[in-house]
């Protein structure tokens, strides 16, 4: 049910994302910056769509006004402004996410997570060890709420979970803070933390950041580590636990994974085992999982409603946190609307209706990957404009149990 896993991290998954492009925002001229965002502007004229008509309007006339801001603006305060411009939409399908690697923003080598309102460091580099663990106050000052509070405006978000989940990316950036005006250096911070001490920390160029060698709380003391955060390079993979006869499910993406069984295929030969098996329940872990093509999880989806005996109240429980996205969110609104689920866990950072599908774009000269929504799916029409999906048995992550490497979901449903 356990596995030692010396230098995984869950939450280094979920936060040190979108490194794998290469090149930087140039030093641009003004004519550059008109030309890309012309191209946005054309390209969003075509395609994008929004299921609140005023939003749009919002959009073009923000990005009309980023026109005139060329040449006035620093390359990384255009970046800034162009993602803020794309938040109005309200919409985690619709981005420019500012800790690509083409934005080039330097970053504090932390990880930071948010266990309920207080800010924890949770990964660290060789240099920063004795940090791990540590709550942070404040930011020179600057409060954590305040900081947060702050660094909404620029995150696309379909809920609140998104911009609980982003907003520790984000501050790891003193590039990106110090634009924002929260702190006064764009390369180092002065961390306040909750033992009364402080601690100034340097920024790293990405390059420096990717290669550093990283720490997780949990390194602090010889722990095994949860079910959850075993086969973390795996879409899907499924354990019984019989000592509780329970049939553990992870399933990490909404996508076919290369040279394994297609989803399809191991979805059969999983319900082939479950029969066989009768377990007392069924786990579908989600947590983490971003997301993909939810057509895939239709072999699931039909699986349990094709087995009255499994497809009953207190038997099939979906874990879900504020990482579960997308195609992954729309897989368990499915099961919950169809199926006789519990939801436990954290509620996820897709609403019930609205953007499923996304496309990407890049801008041809500044290189900036945007995403935006091409097209809009009504899930549960009784849900409506709903921001949040649904939730049945809401536990939040603490740091004490995040510390000492328990899963209280999965407590949860032994316990039942």
């Amino acid at each position: 049910m356990i596995i030692r896993l010396k230098n995984l991290s869950l939450l280094s998954i979920c936060l040190l994302i979108n490194f794998c492009l290469y090149a930087q925002i140039q030093d641009l001229t003004p004519e550059q910056w008109l030309e890309d965002l012309q191209y946005l502007e054309n390209k969003l004229n075509k395609q994008f769509k929004n299921p609140n008509p005023d939003l749009p309007v919002v959009l073009f006339d923000g990005l009309q006004r980023l026109k005139g801001q060329v040449g006035h603006l620093s390359n990384e305060k255009m970046a800034i402004e162009l993602g803020k411009t794309l938040a109005t939409q309200q919409d985690g399908h619709t981005e420019l996410d500012l800790m690509q690697t083409a934005v080039g923003f330097n970053r504090f080598p932390l990880n930071f997570y948010f266990f309920g309102k207080d800010l924890f460091i949770v990964n660290a580099n060789t240099d920063h060890q004795n940090l791990l663990g540590q709550q942070v106050l404040a930011f020179e000052g600057v409060d954590i709420d305040e900081l947060y509070q702050r660094l909404i405006p620029i995150m696309p978000a379909d809920n609140k979970m998104e911009t609980i989940h982003m907003a520790p990316v984000y501050m790891i950036a003193p590039r990106l803070l110090f634009e924002l005006g929260l702190i006064s250096n764009p390369n180092s911070v002065i961390l306040q933390l909750a033992d009364g001490t402080e601690a100034k920390i340097v920024g790293l160029t990405i390059e420096e950041y990717q290669k550093q060698e990283w720490k997780n709380v949990k390194d602090q003391k010889d722990l095994t580590y949860p079910l959850y955060l075993r086969h973390r390079n795996k879409s899907y993979w499924h354990q019984y636990l019989d000592e509780n006869n329970i049939f553990y499910f992870k399933y990490n993406r909404v996508k076919n994974q290369k040279g394994e069984k297609s989803i399809a295929g191991f979805t059969k030969e999983m319900f082939a085992e479950i029969d066989r098996i009768r377990p007392d329940k069924l786990v579908i872990d989600m947590r983490n999982n971003r997301g993909g093509n939810y057509n895939l999880s239709k072999p699931l989806i039909k699986g349990i409603l094709k087995r009255p005996w499994l497809n009953q109240s207190g038997k099939i429980f979906i874990f879900t946190n504020r990482t579960t996205f997308s195609a992954a969110s729309a897989t368990t609104l499915f099961l919950k609307r169809d199926a006789k689920v519990t939801i436990v866990g954290e509620c996820s950072r897709s609403k019930p209706n609205g953007s499923q599908n996304s496309e990407v774009m890049e801008l041809p000269n500044s290189h900036l990957r945007i995403s935006y929504t091409n097209r809009l799916i009504v899930h549960w029409p009784e849900k409506g404009k709903e921001k949040l999906p649904p939730l049945d048995v809401p536990i939040a992550l603490r740091f004490q149990d995040y510390a000492t490497a328990k899963d209280p979901l999965l407590d949860w449903v032994l316990a039942q």
